[in-house]
């Protein structure tokens, strides 16, 4: 089933919160749906689905999880989330602060080409796959890895075809040809502005820009690094916010020690970008929460009027599925 953010109305989250929940606790964990679908089984727990988002939650349990392989773990910088949320917008400048406090100024034809920015979930992907890729050092690329077959399927669930390769043509290009220009604190809380080219998919043994990129993450932002499951984002599919909230939560949940309240204005300054009214955006933020709380069951947080409480919980690589 395709994934996207207008899959699922507000309405149907409603209606499923429930699953999300234990006896007399308003806290939303994941594994408590997973022990829904095992006491009722596949397909008791499918026929008492009310909604379409319920039924791709359960239908995502149902297909199993992916052992915990060196194949399926994935790093991931949080300025992943500065992206353009939709792809299509021509957009040619754009400015997003992350959830940990980097700015990021994204500049495209700064090579002379003029391919647009790198958007939407494809382009979230891309750019994980060019971070992995650059972690690896002198391990990374083969002769054999150029290939399109390669770069379609690494990290994604996409088809072969001609129109599939064209159009992650187009996103290397994009990104390609743009710069990013990331500003954070350094531990004196000072300013310091960094400068990221990303290599061309056309180039792709250029060892000089790999290694500078490995470089620029080794010195400014192997801290900010979380360690995410390949198959989780996988199965996201085509959501964006669904993406970006696994990123948010898996870098920050591990690493707290007491509930963390965020105020919906500013979840929605980090998520909402391109909705006008914050009840718009909410209703299309909590499916994608859902979507991302059933692939990562251990997550454990809550909502309210006012916002969302997020508690320490285990990372995505440690399974709990007991609902406690």
């Amino acid at each position: 089933m395709t994934v996207t953010s207008a899959s699922f109305q507000g309405t149907e989250s409603d209606a499923m919160v429930a699953r999300f929940k234990s006896a007399g606790s308003d806290v939303l964990q994941g594994a408590n749906l997973h022990a829904f679908v095992r006491s009722y089984g596949l397909v008791g727990a499918q026929a008492l689905a009310t909604n379409k988002l319920e039924r791709w939650c359960i239908d995502i349990i149902g297909k199993g999880d992916v052992p915990e392989a060196d194949n399926d773990i994935l790093f991931v910088l949080p300025l992943v989330t500065a992206l353009p949320k939709k792809s299509g917008q021509n957009l040619t400048e754009w400015h997003q602060e992350t959830f940990d406090g980097l700015r990021c100024h994204w500049k495209c034809g700064v090579n002379g080409e003029s391919a647009g920015l790198p958007a939407g979930p494809r382009g979230r992907r891309i750019l994980i796959y060019i971070i992995n890729e650059a972690l690896r050092g002198s391990d990374r690329l083969t002769p054999s890895d150029p290939s399109m077959y390669h770069w379609s399927h690494r990290l994604t669930d996409w088809s072969s075809g001609g129109r599939t390769y064209a159009g992650i043509r187009r996103l290397h290009s994009a990104l390609a040809s743009s710069e990013l220009i990331v500003s954070y604190r350094d531990k004196n809380q000072t300013w310091c502005d960094v400068s990221i080219r990303w290599p061309d998919f056309r180039e792709p043994l250029d060892e000089a820009v790999w290694r500078q990129l490995n470089a620029l993450i080794e010195k400014h932002f192997r801290s900010r690094l979380a360690k995410l499951r390949r198959s989780a984002l996988i199965k996201m599919s085509r959501n964006s916010y669904a993406i970006d909230i696994y990123i948010w939560l898996a870098s920050v949940l591990p690493f707290l020690d007491l509930p963390l309240s965020v105020e919906w204005d500013c979840l929605w300054q980090q998520f909402g970008a391109g909705y006008n009214r914050r009840d718009q955006w909410i209703a299309v933020f909590r499916p994608a929460l859902l979507q991302t709380l059933t692939l990562y069951p251990s997550a454990c947080v809550s909502l309210s009027p006012e916002g969302m409480i997020l508690y320490p919980s285990a990372g995505p690589f440690t399974v709990c599925m007991d609902g406690k």
